[in-house]
């Protein structure tokens, strides 16, 4: 089975930029956990975070009830 996918999108000099993290949760199928240290070195880098995104690999492309709630 699949497990979610994470990480940040970033504003840098040169524009927009993904940034992927390890997935740090427990339960990696059904939830995500983000490598603190990928912000961490970001901001070091002086980039600024613009969002947050993982995926949903068994279920629509769409904000879960745990999404919503937090």
């Amino acid at each position: 089975l699949a497990e979610e996918c994470c990480g940040l999108v970033v504003q840098t000099p040169a524009g927009l930029r993904a940034v992927r993290s390890a997935n740090r949760s427990p339960t990696p199928r059904s939830a995500f956990e983000l490598d603190p240290t990928v912000l961490l070195r970001a901001r070091a880098r002086g980039h600024r975070l613009v969002a947050i995104y993982h995926s949903h690999p068994d279920s629509p492309a769409r904000l879960s009830r745990r999404d919503r709630a937090t």
